[in-house]
C-alpha cells in the first residue's frame, strides 16, 4: 500500500514519485531489450545517438521484458490511487518516449502544452498515466514537463473536450505566462510556485515539474495535468516508457471526443 503522503500528494499535485519501485531484475531485462534495438539501429557513419525503427520499438514495446514492468504491484498502486476503482488500459501496450539530443540550452517551452483526455461532469479523477525510465534521465535532459496542480482547475461539473482545455487555463495569468513566447526568464516556472483562482478549487498552487529518474522509478500522474515535450540538452537519448489507464466507469465516456 502507498503511504497516505502519496496520497495526499497525488490529491493536491496530480502525481507521485515512486523511488526505486520496480524490481531490479525485471528492470534489468527491460533495459537489455531497449539496449539492444538502440545497438541495431547505430551505424558506423554516425558519430550521434540513431533513434530505433518505429518497427523495432514497437517490438520492443510487446516483449516480455518491457510489458513485465508493468508489475502487481505498479498495478495496485494504479488501482490505489484510483479509490479501489477498476481500471482499463488505453491501447494494447506501452509506448516508447524517445528525445534524442536536440539543444544546446535547455528551457521551459512555451509550446505543445496539452492534455489527453477531456474533464467529465463527475469532476473527479478519470485516469492515470504511468511513466519510467528505459536509461537514465538526468535534469535538462528531455524527460516530461507537467504542470503539479492544473488537475484541479476547471472541474465545473459540464465537459471540456480535451481541446479546449487549454484555452480556458490561457485565460488564467498564470499560464498566459507559460504560453507566452515573450516571457523571460522561463527556467523559473520549474523553482518557484505559481497559483491559479478556480471558482471550485479555491486558490490553486501550480509549479512546472520535470519527470526526471533513474531506471526503476515510476511517476503516477493524474491524466488532467497540463504536461508537454522537453528539449534535451544533454549528450544522451532520453528514453522512457508510458502507459495511460483510464478508470473503467468512465471508459466509454472518455472515447466520445
Amino acid at each position: 500500500m502507498l503511504p497516505p503522503d502519496q496520497h495526499d500528494r497525488f490529491r493536491r499535485y496530480g502525481l507521485v514519485h515512486l523511488d526505486r519501485f520496480l524490481p531490479a531484475d525485471e528492470v534489468e531485462a527491460a533495459c537489455a531489450v531497449t539496449r539492444q534495438v538502440f545497438d541495431e539501429a547505430e551505424t558506423k557513419d554516425s558519430e550521434q545517438p540513431v533513434v530505433p525503427p518505429k518497427g523495432k520499438l514497437r517490438r520492443a514495446s510487446e516483449s516480455g521484458p518491457v510489458r513485465g514492468l508493468f508489475t502487481a504491484a505498479l498495478m495496485s498502486a494504479i488501482v490505489e490511487l484510483a479509490g479501489g476503482r477498476p481500471v482499463r488500459s488505453m491501447g494494447n501496450r506501452p509506448q516508447f518516449l524517445i528525445t534524442m539530443p536536440n539543444a544546446e540550452e535547455w528551457t521551459v517551452p512555451p509550446t505543445i502544452w496539452h492534455v489527453d483526455l477531456p474533464r467529465l461532469p463527475s469532476n473527479s479523477l478519470v485516469g492515470i498515466q504511468v511513466f519510467t525510465f528505459l536509461s537514465d534521465v538526468v535534469p535538462k535532459g528531455g524527460g516530461t514537463l507537467v504542470v503539479a496542480g492544473s488537475h484541479r482547475l476547471l472541474n465545473n461539473g459540464s465537459r471540456v473536450r480535451s481541446k479546449n482545455i487549454k484555452k480556458q487555463l490561457r485565460r488564467l495569468p498564470y499560464f498566459q505566462d507559460l504560453m507566452s513566447r515573450q516571457s523571460g526568464d522561463r527556467k523559473r516556472f520549474l523553482a518557484a510556485s505559481g497559483s491559479a483562482q478556480d471558482p471550485d478549487a479555491g486558490d490553486v498552487s501550480l509549479r512546472v515539474v520535470e519527470l526526471s529518474g533513474q531506471p526503476g522509478d515510476v511517476y503516477l500522474t493524474d491524466m488532467r495535468l497540463l504536461h508537454t515535450l522537453a528539449p534535451n540538452a544533454t549528450d544522451k537519448p532520453r528514453v522512457m516508457l508510458t502507459h495511460r489507464f483510464v478508470i473503467e466507469e468512465f471508459a466509454d465516456a472518455l472515447w466520445d471526443e
